[in-house]
């Protein structure tokens, strides 16, 4: 990457709270590519609902497991 690349994403990570994800790392003639994202983050509320539907799915699997 070149310094205007990065200076551009560090911008981007304090401005906007976005985080840095790596998608993938792979090897062309040996050097060590990584392809990255710019992500945001879940709002609270969102986790909560993802927990819930998540503790839902476990109940019914056990439910489902005793018959």
């Amino acid at each position: 990457m070149r310094r205007r690349e990065i200076d551009k994403i560090a911008g981007k990570l304090t401005d906007r709270s976005l985080t840095l994800v790596p998608l993938r790392v792979y090897m062309i003639k040996n050097k060590v590519k990584v392809e990255l994202a710019l992500a945001k983050g879940k709002a609270r509320r969102d986790k909560r609902r993802d927990i819930q539907n998540r503790e839902h799915e476990i109940e019914i699997k056990r439910a489902l497991k005793k018959y």
